[in-house]
């Protein structure tokens, strides 16, 4: 039961403008035509989680329980602008909401023993903040903090330095993001591993 509420609780984090980008390959020198104020207008996003447990010498039948848990939600009530300079995103009064379901499947010693759905219903509180960030060739940008909190169950997970892909549609900036992380840790007597995974996008409107 505890690896279906880690899972549970790993699927539903999306972590706001992560991609994988490296600080060392940004190019000081390309114009930068994101400067800006814009409106919050959309953010849909996929989740992936896995937990499993192993257990070494034990005399239980139980040798692994593992759970995998998948969650795709698009925000409502969106809210908030956010303010680009030359250096930095400006975000201010950022709110949203999430109405979805989360998907839940559990193995036992490797075959499946269990399926669950869970409503996920959250109201995110407004939130500022302000992010240092660098232009990476024509479509790219590399974060030196997120800008947008994200939400795990209720709680507010702050963003990390990252990267993101942008592009254009009309008036619209689009932000997309993709984000892996992959722990290992020992609990209880077994040896736990995880996989989280989530990609992004999000949309502001140019005023």
């Amino acid at each position: 039961m505890k690896a279906v509420k880690s899972a549970l609780l790993l699927a539903v984090v999306a972590s706001s403008l992560v991609a994988c980008s490296n600080d060392d390959d940004v190019n000081n020198e390309v114009k930068n035509g994101l400067e800006g104020t814009y409106s919050f207008i959309a953010m849909k996003a996929d989740t992936y989680a896995e937990v499993r447990n192993v257990y070494g010498d034990t005399d239980s039948d139980i040798k692994e329980v593992s759970s995998i848990a998948t969650c795709t939600y698009q925000t409502n009530n969106n809210k908030g602008t956010v303010t680009i300079d030359a250096n930095k995103f400006n975000s201010s009064k950022f709110a949203y909401s999430i109405n979805a379901t989360v998907y839940g499947k559990t193995y036992m010693n490797g075959e499946q023993s269990g399926y669950s759905n869970m409503p996920w219903v959250i109201d995110m509180p407004e939130s500022s903040g302000t992010s240092s960030y660098k232009l990476i060739g024509t479509d790219s940008i590399y974060f030196s903090g997120g800008f947008v909190n994200s939400p795990a169950l209720g709680d507010s997970v702050a963003s990390l330095p990252s990267g993101a892909k942008y592009k254009w549609e009309g008036d619209t900036l689009v932000i997309a993001s993709a984000f892996i992380l992959r722990d290992t840790v020992v609990e209880d007597g077994a040896t736990v591993y995880s996989d989280k995974r989530s990609t992004q996008i999000m949309r502001f409107k140019k005023q």
